[in-house]
């Protein structure tokens, strides 16, 4: 099935007969040439080869965008979930958080047991 390509002919219009390319443009776009199938608009509307572009041009936008939130999201939960701790050694509680954590890391080694820190156990 094929279609005739469109003729861009000068045709008569109601003030006379067009003489220019840029009249004869105008006529195209707006009244739709002379077969009476719509204008270049139109025509490029119907055109299946034109919309699947248009439709691959929005396939690959919207891609483009749900990644870039993906990654936003990502960031953002990464700064929300993730603590960073800096404890230097002149700092009172560092020898406290080394205990703690060498005692945190045992007990998930071993595990039936409870974990308890030796600091909170109360010696009688």
């Amino acid at each position: 099935m094929e279609q005739d390509a469109p003729t861009l002919t000068p045709t008569p219009s109601a003030t006379g007969p067009i003489s220019s390319p840029r009249e004869q443009l105008v006529q195209q776009l707006t009244a739709g040439g002379q077969g009476g199938d719509g204008g270049i608009f139109a025509q490029l509307t119907s055109n299946p080869l034109f919309t699947a572009g248009f439709g691959l041009a929005a396939l690959g936008t919207s891609v483009t965008f749900g990644l870039k939130g993906l990654r936003l999201a990502a960031a953002l939960i990464r700064r929300r979930l993730l603590v960073d701790v800096e404890i230097t050694r002149a700092d009172e509680s560092y020898h406290w958080f080394l205990r703690w954590m060498s005692e945190y890391h045992r007990a998930q080694l071993e595990p039936a047991s409870v974990f308890l820190p030796s600091s909170l156990i109360s010696r009688h």
